[in-house]
């Protein structure tokens, strides 16, 4: 069943009661969502006034822009904990959109720090091979963060915290043995990029 969301508009004057603007609401039709709504606090509430929005996240990772603005950093320290290599990337523009396209564009960037050489994006098993055998760096750790977009104001001041999305790491490979791999790897094409749909305010 589809859950809308039901917001009370700002532009009609109306007392809320318990603080509360916004609800979401499971209905077939967004008509049903307001009146269930409505019917929540009293057939005679400001319900009747509210608008009902679709909650559809359906923008997967290798969808065309999904993930502009989207922060991509790789760090590996060696085994005493300092750090050896990093790098970073930001979803832009329409060569670094998509989750494949970044893989391939960090592969890059990994194989052009001093350390690593034998870097890999695999498109097929959304693998990231960081660092090969042959580099050496099997005993280091690996830490990967995928964060999102950051929040700003209209002066441009940073809102939001950076806070790493888990789901964009199914696995990683690392702290073995000099001779092995450093890997990570990201989630399948059906994976739906998080996106915060709406935000309610009480009092």
């Amino acid at each position: 069943m589809p859950i809308y969301n039901v917001k009370l508009p700002a532009t009609v004057v109306h007392t809320i009661k318990e603080n509360v603007d916004t609800m979401q609401v499971a209905a077939a039709a967004g008509a049903d969502a307001i009146a269930a709504a409505q019917a929540y606090y009293g057939g005679t509430s400001p319900w009747s006034d509210a608008v009902a929005t679709a909650l559809v996240d359906t923008v997967t990772v290798n969808t065309a822009s999904a993930l502009i603005g989207w922060r991509f950093r790789i760090s590996i320290n060696d085994p005493d904990g300092s750090l050896v290599e990093e790098v970073t990337l930001t979803g832009a523009g329409t060569s670094y959109d998509t989750l494949d396209e970044i893989g391939t564009q960090l592969a890059v960037l990994l194989n052009a720090t001093t350390s690593i050489a034998n870097a890999a994006y695999n498109a097929t098993t959304q693998v990231l091979t960081c660092a090969d055998i042959a580099d050496g760096l099997g005993d280091h750790t690996l830490t990967v963060e995928v964060l999102p977009p950051p929040r700003t104001n209209s002066a441009g001041d940073v809102l939001s915290d950076d806070v790493a999305q888990p789901g964009f790491i199914v696995a990683i490979v690392h702290e073995g043995i000099a001779g092995a791999v450093l890997t990570v790897e990201f989630p399948a094409d059906t994976y739906v990029v998080p996106l915060v749909l709406d935000v309610g305010k009480a009092g």
